[in-house]
């Protein structure tokens, strides 16, 4: 069997901060909270209280010093990995952001939250 090679495009930074999430397809309407435990300009690993199947659609409202950020997020994979009783780990993809959104993470990354 092959070995597996993630390949991301920017570096992950262990942050952690609140967010509200609503899921907007396959099934909309599923609102949540969670907190991220790293992200980059391209994704992230979210914990979420419900596990989401990718491709999961997001709209992920990252609550920061500076305010809120929103952006659309992609579940790409979803693990069980936490003591029973903790959230579910998401990776997440952000392929869609504007320059404004993207330039709003990048501060935010550089400012560790």
């Amino acid at each position: 069997m092959p070995d597996l090679v993630e390949k991301r495009q920017s570096a992950r930074h262990s942050i952690k901060l609140p967010f509200l999430y609503k899921r907007k397809a396959p099934e909309p309407g599923l609102t949540g909270v969670g907190w991220t435990h790293n992200l980059s300009e391209d994704g992230g690993c979210l914990e979420l209280t419900d596990r989401l199947k990718a491709p999961s659609a997001l709209q992920v409202l990252f609550q920061t010093d500076k305010g809120g950020l929103d952006l659309s997020a992609v579940v790409v994979w979803a693990a069980v990995v936490r003591p029973e009783g903790s959230g579910i780990l998401h990776g997440v993809a952000f392929p869609d952001l504007a320059p404004d959104q993207r330039q709003a993470l990048r501060e935010l990354l550089r400012s560790g939250g």
